[in-house]
């Protein structure tokens, strides 16, 4: 579990670099959301890091600067960067959904459910004319690995 855990701060560093750069770009309410859910990345990074410190695992440390999938130059590219940083936050929990401890299975979700929130709202803000959610209903699994396996001797049908 300690790598899915690294996976989880890894994204949770990078949105708290993120949230830092695009905060700049907002006004208003809009402003005062980013610096709430910057607040709630930075929480979460330090209960991963202090997680980790309780199973003796040294947690991985933040880069000193990130390359950020857009550019945020105005308001509107600001909360693009918002909604992918968030998906990418989704996409990290998800190593994080099956684990053996309940109480982190119950934080995944948690923290899966309100990344999705989150990046759909700032979808929206965007106004990027489409809002959409995770690209598969299982994020962060290889692609084919839920398909059914072929029957053993049988030709399937």
């Amino acid at each position: 579990m300690a790598s899915a855990l690294q996976e989880a701060l890894k994204a949770e560093h990078a949105a708290v670099y993120g949230y830092g750069v695009l905060g700049a770009r907002l006004r208003g309410a809009a402003q005062a959301n980013a610096r709430t859910v910057w607040d709630d990345h930075r929480a979460q990074r330090d209960e991963l890091i202090s997680r980790l410190a309780a199973m003796g695992v040294r947690a991985v440390a933040a880069a000193p600067v990130y390359r950020l999938p857009v550019r945020p130059s105005s308001g509107r590219t600001a909360a693009q960067l918002a909604a992918v940083l968030e998906r990418e936050v989704v996409t990290a929990y998800a190593g994080l959904a099956g684990a053996p401890d309940p109480a982190l299975r119950t934080m995944a979700a948690r923290e899966m459910q309100q990344a999705m929130t989150r990046s759909v709202r700032w979808q929206a803000m965007a106004g990027t004319g489409r809002v959409t959610g995770p690209s598969s209903a299982f994020p962060g699994l290889p692609g084919g690995s839920l398909d059914p396996a072929p029957e053993p001797g049988g030709s399937g049908g």
